[in-house]
């Protein structure tokens, strides 16, 4: 690592990684990732049918993010390190002192930049959220219709409906 300026990724750069990434740890699955830009950010949306659960496809892209909500709701920009086969650590999450902060005390792992083998960089991912989509498939559907159906011909009617 030769600078500590962290290097700007576009939006289409990170889907780019995320496609990846994606491709690598769930063969066989058909993602579709779109980049969306908008005033004051971007994001990616990560969606499917089948296969992976959407906790699993956010472990393995969520470090993708350029942004965390602040307690105001407003993105503060994250730093990373990024090694060549994509993966990725916090280099720096500003502390915040806004009320509801969800990382009040932030991240700063930038003094291990010396640490770092050459081949990885610091920097900063153009899309602020990367948003993971699961749609059931018509069974799975199917089948929380029929659950849902069975449940609600089962239940007292005296109980609240929700």
């Amino acid at each position: 690592m030769t600078h500590l300026v962290p290097r700007y990724l576009d939006v289409v750069e990170v889907a780019k990684l995320v496609r990846r990434t994606l491709k690598g740890n769930f063969p066989g699955v058909n993602f579709s990732v779109r980049s969306h830009r908008y005033a004051g950010g971007a994001s990616i949306l990560v969606a499917w049918k089948e296969g992976p659960q959407e906790s699993e496809v956010k472990t393995w892209v969520g470090g993708y993010e350029g942004s965390r909500i602040d307690g105001d709701f407003s993105p503060r920009p994250v730093s990373h390190y990024l090694r060549p086969d994509g993966k990725t650590m916090i280099a720096y999450n500003p502390s915040s002192l806004a009320v509801g902060a969800f990382d009040p005390e932030g991240e700063d792992n930038r003094s291990l930049g010396h640490l770092m083998p050459p081949d990885v960089e610091l920097v900063r991912f153009g899309a602020d959220f990367v948003l993971c989509y699961r749609e059931p498939s018509e069974k799975e559907a199917t089948e929380m219709e029929r659950l849902f159906n069975e449940a609600r011909a089962n239940r007292d009617p005296d109980e609240l409906p929700f």
